[in-house]
Formats: structure tokens, sequence, C-alpha cells
């Protein structure tokens, strides 16, 4: 029953993201055919320009795309009248969390890969040629002063990149998850849990501000400073790596959240 859940839930991204991924990759293909024909005259300066700029706009339609969709499905399908289907199938809510999450990091990996190929297709040519060079040239550079670390450092940033966008997925899901149980105006509700998940986020970030400010402004600072730039690897690893476990730990919290809510205080329209 899970693999069919996923199934469904691909279909779903797949049907609605299709359009944008066709769009971006027309786009991309448009400009770079227009720069085959550099011509002194002010309308095809327009027209390259309006390419250019719809293909830089493509890409954030698309990633926008991306969360939208993932924040629509998991409300509509789960607190919705779609509710009451969904929760007649015989798999948990962890189930059904994990397929809405797996699904909607999947897509956004694919649309990285969209992302891509389109850029191969708008710079095909001397420019990609050239950006192949100094990605290589900043790679070669980064491995011969770093060493094997810049390997690590490169998996470590890879990572983070991923949990750090399953921790905000989760941040959504539980703003929804808190809002169903309003009687009334749940979006406006979720929202409002939003903004409160903000304003928190916005209150640690200011005492660890405070807290970093003291540090620096303490007797010890010259010695700390000085200890860190000389094992600036190890700590650049160590930060990495603890913003790693940090998101790791808030999706665990905010997912127990969301179960506890789904499976004892489900509120379906």
């Amino acid at each position: 029953m899970v693999k069919k859940l996923f199934k469904h839930e691909i279909a779903f991204y797949f049907k609605r993201l299709l359009p944008f991924y066709i769009i971006l990759l027309s786009v991309a293909v448009f400009s770079r055919f227009l720069q085959n024909f550099e011509v002194d005259f002010f309308v095809y300066d327009i027209i390259y320009g309006s390419s250019i700029v719809t293909y830089f706009i493509m890409n954030f339609a698309v990633l926008a795309a991306v969360i939208v969709n993932a924040i629509v499905r998991f409300y509509k399908n789960l607190f919705t009248r779609e509710g009451y289907l969904s929760f007649t199938l015989p798999v948990t809510a962890t189930n059904h969390i994990f397929v809405k999450l797996l699904t909607a990091m999947l897509f956004s990996a694919i649309t990285t890969v969209i992302m891509f190929i389109s850029f191969i297709f708008f710079s095909f040519g001397d420019l990609f040629a050239e950006f192949c060079k100094a990605f290589s040239y900043l790679l070669k550079n980064a491995v011969k002063s770093i060493g094997i670390d810049a390997v690590f450092y490169i998996i470590e940033f890879v990572l983070l990149l991923i949990v750090s966008f399953a921790s905000t997925l989760f941040v959504y899901y539980t703003c929804i998850t808190i809002g169903q149980l309003a009687k009334k105006n749940r979006i406006a509700a979720a929202f409002g849990v939003y903004l409160i998940f903000y304003l928190i986020e916005q209150a640690i970030g200011t005492i660890l501000v405070i807290i970093f400010s003291a540090v620096s402004l303490s007797e010890n600072w010259n010695n700390i400073a000085q200890y860190i730039m000389d094992n600036i690897k190890t700590f650049a690893h160590i930060g990495l790596v603890g913003l790693i476990i940090t998101s790791l730990v808030s999706s665990f919290i905010l997912f127990i959240i969301d179960r506890h809510i789904i499976t004892k205080r489900l509120n379906l329209e």
C-alpha cells in the first residue's frame, strides 16, 4: 500500500511540475538559439533580454512550484475531504508523513537536475566551456589547498542541504498540522503558527549573537580566536556536522508533533 501511495504522490507532482519543466527547458533553448543571431537592432535586444529574464524567473518559479505543491498536497490530502479516504487506507500516520516528505525531496532533486540541464542548454558553447573550466580550476585548487578534507566538506555540505530542506518541509507540515486544530480559518491559523516559529527562530538567533558578542569582548577572545584559526579545518567539520545534527533533531521533534496530532487529534473538514 505504501508503494501505491508513492505512485499517487509521484503522479501528482509529475502532472503539476511537468509544464514548468517544459517551459524552463524551452526558454533555455530559445534563449540559446537567439544567441546565434547577434543583430544590432533594438527589437532583437528586447527579445533576447526578455528571454534571459524569463529564463531566470522560470528557475525561481520551478523551485517555488515544488514547495507550493508540497504544502498544498500535504494539506489537501490529509486535512480536507480527501483525508476521509486517505485515513481509511491501511497505512499509518508515519507512512503518510514520510511518503509526502520523501516525494517532495525526490522532486526537489529532479528539479535541480532539470535546472542544471536547462543551464547546459542556456549556456551551450563557449560559455558552458568556460564555466566547466572555472569549476574545475576551483575544485582542483580547493583539493590542493585543503587536501582530502575538501571531499568531506562537499559530502557534509550536500548532507546539510538535504536535511535542511527536510527540516524546512517539516516546519511547513507542522504549521499546517497545528493549524488544522482550529475550528475555523485553518489556513490563517497555520500562518499564525508559522509566525510563531519565525519569532522563535529570530529569538534564538538573537540570543546566539548576544552570546557571541559577549565572548568576543572577553579577555580570552584573542586566544580563542587564534585556537580556532589554528584548527580551522576541524572547526569547519564540527560546524557542518553540528548544523546537520541540529536539523535532524529539529526534524525529529516536528515529526513527533505531526504524528501525535494526526494520530490523536485529527480534525478533518
